[in-house]
């Protein structure tokens, strides 16, 4: 994996915690990953490595968000020669309920800590969503399931670029919904369109 890894002109790790239980109630790995062992290889890896380097830290509220997380994921960060050290936040609905964003002054904590560590010009803020589709391609609704398979989409987003192709882009979700392809949720404030797995894709498109 190193050797095609190393093709690569830009590579992104993500280093959310460096304590074990931590690490996997957040990012829920397989039982037979061990932490050290990943981060070990993360560190070999950055040693090599030629192109740019950079790194995502996802803050939970009130599960990695003390003074104590951060500085140590900082201090692992700084032994890989990082172009880029980015903090980020769920700003869409997550896989486990427990999953809240942190609050404004644990954001400003990490970035404080982090910086310290590893020099502010070193690191950067991930806060705000993701901007909205602007194209569609190929048929509308198996775009939008392909869309929201990789991750929630606001619902006002969707309806907005599905205009560019459809006269009555409210209709494609309702029949996506009525056949129980996707869910909608509320997330801080906002409806967001969930891909439903357990439905089969292929059964009720046809």
């Amino acid at each position: 994996m190193h050797r095609d890894l190393a093709l690569a002109d830009l590579v992104s790790v993500k280093v959310d915690s460096v304590d074990e239980v931590i690490w996997r109630r957040i990012n829920r790995p397989h039982p037979s990953l061990r932490l050290s062992k990943v981060l070990d290889g993360i560190l070999d890896f950055s040693r090599s490595y030629e192109g740019l380097l950079i790194s995502e830290t996802m803050h939970v509220h009130d599960v990695n968000t003390s003074v104590e997380y951060y500085r140590r994921v900082a201090e692992y960060l700084k032994d890989l020669s990082l172009r880029k050290a980015y903090i980020s936040i769920p700003v869409r609905p997550p896989a486990e309920a427990f999953a809240k964003p942190p609050l404004e002054e644990e954001v400003i904590g990490a970035y404080k800590e982090f910086s310290k560590i590893l020099g502010s010009e070193a690191v950067e803020l991930l806060n705000m969503p993701e901007p909205p589709p602007t194209m569609v391609y190929g048929d509308p609704a198996t775009w939008l399931l392909n869309m929201i398979s990789v991750h929630p989409l606001r619902i006002d987003y969707a309806v907005k670029v599905l205009r560019n192709v459809s006269d009555n882009p409210k209709k494609i979700i309702e029949e996506l919904l009525e056949k129980k392809l996707v869910m909608r949720i509320q997330y801080e404030g906002n409806t967001y369109l969930l891909r439903n797995f357990k439905i089969d894709e292929h059964s009720q498109l046809a």
